[in-house]
């Protein structure tokens, strides 16, 4: 188990952007941890690859 706390977050909005960032980032490990993979994760940005 372990403890994540936001703290002085500027506005509502804010404190919602980071639970939502929260939720899914939390989930990634809980994956693995239940035997899972997460496989890749749809929020980052993939390299751009220059074009031949």
């Amino acid at each position: 188990m372990f403890r994540l706390v936001h703290s002085g977050l500027p506005s509502p909005e804010a404190c919602a952007a980071h639970e939502e960032g929260r939720r899914h980032y939390v989930a990634r490990p809980a994956l693995l941890a239940e035997g899972g993979g997460p496989g890749p994760d749809a929020w980052m940005r993939q390299p751009q690859h220059p074009a031949h």
